[in-house]
């Protein structure tokens, strides 16, 4: 069932409403989204946009590309593109 919901997310959002209402179940939709791991991916990507923030905040302060890499704990390569 799993990946039938993950499958239908990707496809359509309204879908998805529509099978869980047709569900007798009462898994809501955060728990759905919580099972295929899109909570964590969120949770995951609001951080990397917080340490990118930060990053380029460093970089405006002429901090070392060292510095900012080992504070951020980013990929440098996405520390080399805030460069740009």
């Amino acid at each position: 069932m799993v990946a039938y919901i993950d499958a239908i997310s990707r496809a359509n959002a309204k879908a998805l409403k529509e099978v869980i209402k047709m569900s007798d179940s009462t898994v809501t939709l955060e728990q759905v989204f919580e099972e295929v791991g899109y909570v964590a991916r969120w949770e995951a990507r609001g951080e990397e946009i917080r340490a990118l923030k930060i990053a380029k905040n460093m970089i405006e302060q002429g901090l070392p590309f060292e510095t900012i890499v080992s504070a951020t704990q980013l990929d440098p390569e996405k520390v080399k593109e805030l460069y740009q």
